[in-house]
């Protein structure tokens, strides 16, 4: 047996570190051969682990020629990929984080073809246009490939570094603008592999985005937490056996919120609100211990810090020439970081503040109600009356008279 077979032995599917490499070859057109793989439904590049005793460019001139029949006959390390971004699960529940070198082979012999036992097919493609199912952690490589000066890199990150050049170079019309989108939504790409999609689509503009997240699904905890998360979805409605037409919401966020904490097997929620909905919190805090929860409640005036400590003049305070302390997100953020909550529960925060309690808070968060004083903390009822009662929300139309 392998090395990965032999670790496999004792661990089962556990993920594992497996130090590998990784082959760019190229024809001379500058095209890289990628091979289809036969146990999953993706491209990759020919790659393995290094076994025991041999050197990783020993291990590149064996995958190769396995996987492609290939001779190397030279070979320049071009990049070395670590870190937790490097994890990927197979179909049949194995789990590795690679440690690979990625070598970029100009130089081989023989004739390209698919082992018939990894690969079920090998072919050149642009590297500029791979397929849409590419390995979502040879994406990066590709990525780098485009781009590589013969210095060698160090790429410890996909979901940042290995977008960051398209990103910079994308072109103001092609800027997401899912909004916008003119076609229903069955006939839309994001929803159908054959739909139409206008030049603002970030399906269509942003498939090395789309692989950078599925890297992190493929984390055992991410895909754990986006599983349940979907199920909970579902089980919002009903009369889903029926059909789609047929189908009827019937739960509340406040329930849906207590199901996807059982079903993560939380048991210590925190709950970050408003001084303006106390009784509200009163009420939720009450309801969430009847349910089993233990619960960090933390108002948002905690702490008594004067509004003085950031800037703010008395004409500027709610109450002029009185004494007012300030709205804490942050505090409020590491009072219950501090009490290890699992699940974090943001009640009526103000804006701004809610986004500062979302940066500085260590656990998962959701909202149950965002702030809104005039509508009864309803924000969509001027939304949903734009045009009639809230119509004064509307920029005026500027006077093309002139």
């Amino acid at each position: 047996m392998s090395y990965i077979q032999n670790i496999r032995a004792a661990v089962g599917t556990a993920c594992i570190f497996n130090p590998g490499v990784r082959a760019i070859i190229l024809n001379d057109k500058n095209e890289i051969l990628l091979q289809r793989r036969t146990d999953m439904a993706y491209w990759g590049l020919p790659s393995g682990g290094v076994e025991l005793g041999e050197t990783a460019l020993d291990a590149l001139k064996r995958e190769v020629l396995e996987e492609t029949g290939l001779t190397v006959l030279q070979a320049e390390p071009m990049a070395l990929y670590s870190g937790s971004e490097q994890c990927f699960k197979y179909p049949n529940g194995d789990e590795i984080q690679c440690f690979a070198i990625a070598f970029i082979i100009r130089e081989w012999s023989g004739v390209p073809c698919a082992d018939g036992d990894e690969g079920a097919e090998v072919r050149f493609w642009p590297p500029e246009n791979p397929p849409d199912n590419l390995m979502p952690i040879h994406y990066r490589v590709i990525e780098d490939f485009l781009s590589y000066n013969g210095k060698f890199i160090l790429a410890g990150t996909v979901a940042n570094n290995a977008v960051e050049p398209a990103e910079k170079n994308i072109k103001n019309e092609q800027l997401s603008g899912c909004a916008r989108c003119p076609f229903p939504a069955p006939e839309r790409l994001c929803r159908n592999e054959h739909g139409k999609s206008p030049g603002f689509c970030p399906t269509q503009n942003s498939p090395r985005l789309t692989a950078a997240a599925n890297v992190e699904y493929q984390k055992p905890e991410i895909r754990g937490f986006a599983y349940l998360a979907s199920l909970q979805e579902a089980e919002g409605y009903s009369n889903r056996d029926k059909g789609y037409e047929y189908v009827v919401p019937c739960k509340s966020r406040l329930l849906e919120i207590i199901e996807f904490s059982r079903k993560m097997n939380f048991k210590r929620l925190g709950l970050a609100f408003c001084a303006g909905l106390a009784q509200e919190a009163k009420i939720i805090e009450k309801l969430l211990r009847e349910y089993g929860f233990e619960v960090v409640s933390v108002i948002c005036k905690t702490g008594r810090v004067p509004k003085e400590t950031i800037g703010i003049g008395d004409e500027q305070k709610i109450a002029i020439g009185q004494p007012e302390s300030m709205c804490n997100p942050i505090l409020q953020a590491m009072v219950i970081n501090d009490a290890s909550t699992e699940f974090n529960i943001m009640l009526g925060l103000c804006v701004g503040h809610d986004s500062l309690f979302l940066k500085y808070a260590q656990s998962p968060c959701t909202v149950l109600a965002a702030k809104d004083r005039v509508l009864g903390h309803n924000p969509l009822a001027a939304v949903y009356n734009l045009d009639s009662y809230y119509r004064a929300l509307k920029p005026p139309v500027a006077d093309n008279d002139n």
